[in-house]
């Protein structure tokens, strides 16, 4: 009983850090000391968001331009900020690092990149990783790996519904043990399937789908007591989806009975084309199905990382910069109406993301928000914008017939939108200058990837209530080459702790 109770306490806590709105103290602010730019901008964002003083981190001797070398990113960079959050003992609740203006925006990984042995990913997986890509991809680098380089790096990315049932070990004993319990339940064995899922859940209590596996075989084995309660200890793990577990038919005559009934009803309806979104926790290993594990040496770690700025010929002034950041933390919790629009054109640009722009119409739908494909390079209606994805090389942001709502965000895919280096292309600040809060874009060819980039679910979920950085966590698959750049916090359909 002793044991229980201590696996609950810590799957409870776990879950919380995973689920908990990300504020103002999660977030770390790298300054370049040297830059007179950083610094006014790092402090404009401090004050508007009312960031700790404790986690402004200044750094000396940041390497100028707009490109380094690995080396130099991780001895100039990202080892002295890690350091440093440990030395003030910040790590346990830091979730981003957000750099501000003087930094460089991208990095040269060809000693990675020369070890992938596949010849695709080595093909279309380019030698030139974002600031922002690498910082959150840091557990790989600390163990000198290339596998961020792989178009699925990102686990914390959602992915389609089935993937909740997809074998989450990479240990051999239970990825071992997971498979032969699917055999089991293929071959009709369900009580013996239903003791391995059982076990694998109570030594992995923050993986639900474990749970729901169990009792839909204990369900087959008509064992309706045990089946109940293994749905209860789904829920009480994480597991959301009330729509699979009135339409399964192993299991919807459980829950429709009383004992289960008002439980399910507090669940989410929303579809289940996808999985839906889960806050971001940097304490946790994550893994192959999207939920963290309990154990602390499984999985894989990332912290979520964003530039305010880029300061730039090409990109930002300094008062521009500032006007983006206010503006953005002023949108919290305001819930606006207007549209979320997707264009779809005959350019690859956009049809690389048709596929999946249906999934985000039907969540943001079942949101009651307003949405709607736009056969144009650029919307040509007047209205409220609050989410815009574009696929064009070009970008005409004056003189709209609408405008960009505060909390907007907008991204577009296309090969050079942050890369600064050329003029060739529109870059992501132009966005954020016509209203938008946060903004990304690829620093190298991306050869039009869609795991490259934020899918349309980007923006069902943020419209779900997650900050603005999760929701583009939440949806990128393979973020090394991505820069974000922005207000990490914006949150405009977060309910409010007031509430």
């Amino acid at each position: 009983m002793i044991r229980y109770c201590l696996t609950l306490v810590a799957t409870l806590l776990v879950c919380q850090t995973a689920t908990a709105r990300v504020t103002a103290v999660n977030v770390v602010v790298v300054v370049n000391a040297d830059s007179d730019d950083s610094q006014k901008i790092a402090a404009a964002y401090v004050a508007a968001r009312g960031v700790p003083q404790e986690n402004l981190i200044e750094l000396r001797g940041v390497p100028q331009g707009l490109k380094i070398s690995l080396e130099e990113f991780q001895s100039k960079i990202l080892m002295p900020v890690l350091r440093e959050l440990d030395r003030r003992k910040l790590t346990p609740k830091t979730k981003v690092i957000a750099y501000s203006a003087g930094f460089p925006t991208s990095v040269n990984v060809s000693r990675h990149h020369d070890q992938i042995e596949d010849k695709d990913i080595k093909k279309y997986q380019r030698p030139t990783a974002s600031l922002t890509g690498l910082t959150y991809l840091y557990y790989f680098l600390l163990a000198d790996s290339p596998n961020y380089l792989g178009f699925g790096s990102n686990r914390y990315a959602r992915g389609r519904f089935e993937r909740h049932f997809a074998n989450p070990f990479a240990n051999p004993t239970d990825k071992s043990a997971f498979d032969g319990a699917i055999a089991a339940s293929k071959a009709e064995q369900s009580t013996k399937a239903a003791e391995v899922f059982e076990k694998l859940f109570q030594q992995n209590p923050t993986l639900p789908a474990l749970a729901i596996l169990a009792a839909e075989n204990r369900a087959l084995g008509e064992d309706d007591e045990a089946a109940t309660l293994l749905i209860k200890q789904a829920i009480a793990a994480g597991w959301r989806s009330a729509v699979y577990l009135r339409e399964n038919p192993k299991l919807k005559d459980l829950v429709n009975r009383e004992n289960l009934k008002p439980l399910i009803q507090r669940l989410g309806n929303h579809p289940t084309a996808v999985q839906e979104p889960i806050g971001f926790s940097s304490q946790v290993g994550w893994s192959n199905n999207g939920y963290p594990f309990n154990k602390f040496d499984r999985g894989i770690r990332y912290m979520m990382s964003c530039m305010l700025a880029v300061v730039h010929e090409r990109g930002s002034t300094v008062d521009q910069a500032v006007e983006v950041l206010e503006r953005a933390a002023k949108s919290d919790f305001t819930y606006p109406r207007g549209k979320f629009w997707f264009t779809n054109t005959k350019d690859i640009r956009t049809q690389a993301r048709f596929p999946a722009i249906g999934d985000s119409l039907e969540w943001l739908g079942y949101l009651g928000q307003d949405a709607d494909l736009v056969h144009s390079v650029m919307p040509k209606s007047e209205g409220n914008c609050i989410g815009l994805m574009l696929g064009t090389a070009s970008m005409n942001l004056k003189n709209t017939p609408w405008k960009f709502m505060p909390g907007a965000i907008s991204e577009n895919l296309t090969s050079l939108s942050a890369a600064f280096g050329t003029s060739s292309q529109s870059k992501i600040t132009d966005l954020l200058h016509a209203g938008a809060a946060l903004s990304g874009g690829a620093v190298a060819e991306p050869y039009s990837i869609p795991n490259k980039f934020p899918s349309p679910m980007l923006y069902g979920y943020y419209a779900s209530g997650v900050s603005g950085i999760e929701a583009y966590y939440l949806s990128i698959a393979s973020p090394y080459q991505y820069l974000i750049v922005g207000d990490p916090l914006v949150q405009p359909f977060a309910r409010s702790v007031k509430n």
